[in-house]
């Protein structure tokens, strides 16, 4: 029988989990740029400098309802599942969808030599 595999701590999406409070439980990998720019650490609540950010991220956390969520981060739109579990005693945020917000035709290409 072969043992089963566990998922990597670094997925490709950003996963964060928050206390029905507010503050930052755990993440993997890839959410620590965002994390950062939030100036938040674990045992923290998140602090983006976007005021209408803080409140839509704060507002998600301590409403405890399934949604999804839009975040802008680094010219990058990401949206994230927020599912609560309140019997665990924590939110998860997981990341699903990376969007570039910039202009595909505003990017300029340069031609690879080999």
């Amino acid at each position: 029988m072969n043992a089963m595999k566990r998922r990597p701590k670094n997925d490709t999406f950003p996963v964060m989990l928050f206390s029905p409070t507010g503050r930052l439980i755990s993440s993997n990998l890839t959410a620590q740029p965002l994390l950062h720019h939030w100036n938040c650490r674990k045992d923290q609540m998140p602090q983006p400098r976007d005021l209408t950010m803080k409140e839509r991220v704060m507002e998600t956390i301590l409403r405890m309802q399934s949604s999804t969520i839009e975040i802008p981060f680094s010219g990058l739109k990401i949206l994230f599942d927020v599912v609560p579990f309140p019997e665990a005693g924590y939110i998860g945020f997981y990341g699903f969808h990376v969007e570039n917000l910039v202009p595909e035709h505003s990017i300029q290409k340069i031609p690879l030599q080999y």
